[in-house]
């Protein structure tokens, strides 16, 4: 049986009145997979645009410490 027969055989389990409840949970989670995805995608997309750069200082590393003295910030 696959994934979205068994997601169907849950559903026709629950009462007719909880069924609006969870409606609203799937539309809900719908939504967050679409923006979870989106963000996804947007990640990936800056990193390929950060592997393929050709800024010499971008293999360049610093200490959180020296990046704080450079942005005036006190680590105490």
């Amino acid at each position: 049986m696959s994934d979205k027969e068994l997601c169907i055989q849950i559903i026709n389990e629950f009462p007719e009145e909880q069924l609006r409840n969870v409606l609203n949970i799937l539309e809900n989670l719908k939504e967050f997979f679409y923006k979870t995805n989106d963000d996804d995608n947007f990640c990936k997309q800056l990193l390929n645009e950060y592997e393929n750069c050709d800024d010499i200082d971008k293999n360049e590393t610093m200490t959180i410490q020296d990046f704080s003295k450079e942005l005036g910030i006190d680590l105490k």
